[in-house]
């Protein structure tokens, strides 16, 4: 792979796979710009608010671990393009929903569908890039960022014209609502105070009747159609060669890899590196015993021994897919702790002078922040490449950045200084997502990558599949306390990474060769 270099079907692929993490940003971003809508379409009280979210990281979580071992089981092209597929399909179903169950269910289909976009995507990437190139996997956290504004702007021009437009606050006979105030985060309602009575003009729009959600899924299914078109038809998909050689067909990884550098115009320098190729003998995966029973055969199809043995083989290994997987869990759910309710809080807190932003202006604030996120792949890209912190200093300097941004925000009560924490967040998030998409793909091997990569993003699907539920009950008492959890979730992310045993950059004085784990 050294020989062939990173060239132009490098490039091509990384744009491939960087569709998928552009879908599963925009969906991410959907739902939580969605969500409001929903909730005020099917008259939602703010404690089960949370049920929507919950069901599409549910789906995200099974869809994590589902995809990632059929991509190390039966192969990363069918994984690839099976996962917009499935999720135009449940963004169709939830577009059409006729009632909150049903757009439950159907939320989780479509988080089923995008589950597998970060795992897959970024494993069949990695298998295409020679060791040397592979920081160049943190630029699918661009497409990431991109994804996050495409929401937005989808979010401006087609959710906001039919949404019910914010109402103005009065004061009734007896004077102000009872509310409770809280330090940079205004005023929220008390517990089981109606949410409308203190608005002129609750009684002009009627938000059951309004289906701009319904416009606005649709449009991001619509996009997603485009980018499974994209990756059918402006490249030929070929399997990874990493992934053909673990199941003995050399034949076919070397057609591949000839194909590989003819793209990259060095077909007539690698023919000798190429025919020498051989199939590691441990190829062929174990099949269960004739007379097994059923559930012996299941255990061997989905985690065979090699599987097992690659994970948990040796304590250094064990230990750090534990540590991987909690980071995941614990920064997925700090991620979405504040970034499902972002338009919420912006919507409900006051800023200078207790005014409150409209919808168009709270959209317009959301897309500033999803462009923040843009410049973090770069600076995850400087940090592992140039810097001698290494990964695990990488992620704790973002993280602990991330943590006490969220914890400044909480206590602004400036406009601007509000966007700009919050933006902070977002481009030190991002950098630790794409962080964690090189680690992932160093750390693990290639008979067992996609599988681990899928279950630490199903733990992070899991994180984020309750913190919306959490999210939504605390948000019944204060605006506060989702931003302090997020904060807290970020704090304990930075820990887990300095206890991580396996340093996987060369660079860093503690580095140590996955190979020697």
């Amino acid at each position: 792979m050294s020989k062939i270099g990173f060239g132009s079907f490098q490039w091509r692929m990384l744009i491939l796979c960087g569709l998928g993490w552009l879908v599963d940003s925009m969906w991410i971003t959907g739902m939580a710009l969605g969500l409001p809508r929903a909730r005020e379409h099917f008259n939602v009280p703010d404690s089960s608010i949370g049920l929507l979210s919950s069901s599409f990281y549910t789906g995200m979580m099974l869809g994590s671990m589902g995809w990632g071992l059929v991509a190390d089981r039966k192969g990363r092209k069918l994984a690839f393009n099976g996962t917009l597929s499935l999720t135009i399909l449940g963004g169709i179903a939830l577009a059409l929903s006729p009632n909150f169950p049903l757009a439950c269910v159907a939320g989780g289909l479509v988080g089923f569908g995008i589950g597998g976009s970060l795992p897959v995507d970024g494993a069949f990437l990695a298998e295409f890039i020679p060791d040397s190139s592979r920081g160049i996997v943190t630029f699918l956290g661009i497409f990431f960022s991109i994804g996050d504004v495409l929401s937005g702007l989808i979010a401006l021009f087609i959710l906001s014209p039919f949404t019910c437009p914010t109402p103005l606050p009065i004061e009734s006979n007896n004077g102000p609502s009872p509310s409770i105030d809280l330090p940079g985060l205004g005023k929220v309602p008390e517990e089981g105070e109606p949410a409308n009575d203190s608005l002129r003009g609750a009684n002009v729009c009627d938000p059951t009747q309004m289906h701009g959600w319904r416009y606005f899924v649709g449009a991001l299914t619509m996009v997603t159609a485009l980018m499974l078109m994209g990756r059918v038809l402006l490249f030929r998909l070929r399997e990874s060669p990493g992934f053909l050689l673990s199941r003995g067909h050399r034949e076919a990884a070397i057609d591949v890899l000839y194909a590989m550098a003819h793209v990259n115009g060095v077909a007539g320098r690698v023919d000798k590196e190429i025919e020498l190729l051989e199939s590691p003998s441990h190829s062929l995966p174990p099949k269960a015993p004739a007379g097994a029973s059923w559930a012996h055969r299941l255990r061997v199809a989905v985690f065979p021994a090699r599987v097992c043995h690659g994970l948990f083989g040796r304590t250094r290994t064990a230990l750090t897919v534990i540590i991987v997987w909690l980071m995941w869990f614990v920064g997925m759910y700090g991620t979405v702790t504040y970034a499902s309710f972002l338009p919420t809080l912006l919507e409900r807190r006051g800023f200078d002078g207790g005014v409150r932003p409209s919808k168009e202006e709270t959209y317009k604030d959301v897309m500033i922040y999803a462009a923040c996120g843009l410049p973090g792949s770069f600076l995850s890209y400087y940090l592992i490449s140039l810097s001698r912190i290494g990964r695990r200093g990488t992620f704790t300097i973002l993280a602990w950045g991330a943590s006490a941004a969220l914890l400044t925000f909480s206590m602004l009560r400036s406009h601007m200084g509000a966007i700009m924490c919050i933006g902070l967040t977002n481009l030190l998030a991002t950098a630790i997502i794409a962080t964690n998409g090189v680690y992932v793909t160093e750390v693990f091997g290639i008979d067992v990558r996609a599988t681990a990569a899928g279950i630490a993003s199903a733990c992070g699907r899991i994180g984020g599949m309750i913190a919306p539920f959490i999210s939504g009950l605390l948000l019944t008492h204060a605006l506060a306390f989702p931003i302090w959890m997020a904060s807290v979730a970020f704090l304990l992310v930075g820990i887990f990474a300095l206890l991580l045993p396996i340093e996987t950059c060369p660079t860093s004085p503690f580095y140590r060769s996955p190979s020697r784990r």
